[in-house]
C-alpha cells in the first residue's frame, strides 16, 4: 500500500467556471497532465483545490470526476475535512462509495482541539472508515499542531497509514519522521515544496504538493534525485522548485496564482471560490514571467 504513496502526490486544484461550478473537462485535463508528469497520486478537495470552500454538491462532483478520470492509473486521496466528526465521517462514506483509495482529514476546523480530543477524532475515522486514513496536519488553518507524540500514538492504529505534514516546521517534521523507526510502512509526506529534497534525503516518502499541478515533472525529478541520494542534482532542482513557488505570492491567495498558472499552460480558467479573489491582470503578468523563467510556456 505504501509503495503507491512513495513519490509525488498532487494537491489537486479544482478548475471552476465563472459561475463557480466545477469545470469537469478542465479537471479531467489536469488529472491527465499530472499523470503524464509522473505523479503517483492526486489529493482531491485539497486546500489548493478549495475543497472546504465548495458546496456539498460540488465536493461530491469533484470526488466522482477525480475517481473516474484517474481510472486506476494513480491513487486517489480525498480530503474529508469538515467541522465535526459526524460531518467528516459522512465524507468518508461518500469517498468510499465513489471508489477512492484513501481519505485524509485535518482536525475539525472552527472548534479548538487538544489532548485526547485530537486522538479521538482520528481514531473515530480510522475505526469507521473502509478506506485507509492519513492525518492531515495543517496548523496554519486549524491552529492546532498534531505533534510527533500524537502521530506516534495514532500510527499504532492499523488503518491510520500515514501523515501529510504541512506545518512548515522542520524540527517538527524531523520528529515526525522518527515514527517510521517504529512503523516502517507509515507514510510521511511533506506538504512544503521548499523542503521536498531535504525531507526525502532524511527519509520522507515524498511530497503532497500544490505546485505539482503546474510542474509535476519538476517535482518528480526533484524527488527522484533526492531518493537516489544525488545531492547536487536534488539541490539544483530544489532551487528551481523553490523559485517556482513565487507563484503562490503573486496574488492575494495562492489559489489565485495557481489558477492563473494553469490557465496560462492551457488548463481551466482563473476563477476561484469567493471570498477568494481572482488574480488581477498585473498579477497574471507576474505569474507569466515566473512560468517563462522556468520554461513552462
Amino acid at each position: 500500500m505504501e509503495a503507491r504513496l512513495r513519490g509525488i502526490v498532487t494537491a489537486l486544484a479544482t478548475p471552476l467556471n465563472r459561475n463557480g461550478s466545477v469545470d469537469a473537462g478542465a479537471l479531467r485535463a489536469l488529472i491527465d497532465y499530472v499523470v503524464e508528469g509522473g505523479t503517483i497520486g492526486i489529493f482531491a478537495l485539497s486546500s489548493t483545490g478549495e475543497g472546504p470552500l465548495l458546496t456539498d454538491e460540488d465536493r461530491q462532483r469533484v470526488i466522482d470526476e477525480a475517481v473516474a478520470a484517474a481510472g486506476g492509473r494513480i491513487a486517489v486521496l480525498v480530503n474529508v475535512s469538515d467541522t465535526s466528526t459526524p460531518r467528516a465521517l459522512r465524507w468518508v462514506e461518500r469517498a468510499a462509495q465513489a471508489g477512492a483509495d484513501y481519505v485524509m482529514a485535518t482536525l475539525p476546523f472552527y472548534a479548538w482541539h487538544a489532548g485526547q480530543q485530537i486522538l479521538d477524532f482520528y481514531l473515530a475515522l480510522a475505526d469507521a472508515s473502509p478506506l485507509p486514513v492519513l492525518i492531515y496536519n495543517l496548523p496554519e488553518y486549524t491552529n492546532v499542531n498534531v505533534d510527533a507524540a500524537a502521530t506516534e500514538r495514532l500510527a499504532e492504529h492499523p488503518n491510520i497509514v500515514g501523515v501529510k505534514d504541512s506545518s512548515a516546521d522542520w524540527a517538527h517534521f524531523q520528529a515526525v519522521l522518527t515514527v517510521k523507526t517504529l512503523r516502517p510502512d507509515f507514510v510521511v509526506l511533506n506538504g512544503d515544496e521548499r523542503a521536498l529534497a531535504s525531507s526525502v534525503l532524511m527519509g520522507a516518502d515524498g511530497g503532497l504538493l500544490g505546485i505539482a499541478n503546474i510542474a509535476p515533472r519538476l517535482c518528480v525529478e526533484c524527488f527522484e534525485a533526492a531518493a537516489r541520494g544525488d545531492v547536487a542534482e536534488a539541490r539544483r532542482l530544489q532551487t528551481e522548485l523553490t523559485d517556482l513557488c513565487r507563484i503562490y505570492t503573486t496574488a492575494d491567495s495562492g489559489h489565485a496564482g495557481v489558477k492563473v498558472a494553469l490557465k496560462l499552460i492551457g488548463i481551466g480558467q482563473e476563477w476561484v471560490t469567493p471570498p477568494l479573489r481572482p488574480a488581477s491582470e498585473a498579477e497574471q503578468v507576474e505569474v507569466e514571467k515566473i512560468l517563462r523563467r522556468h520554461g513552462l510556456l
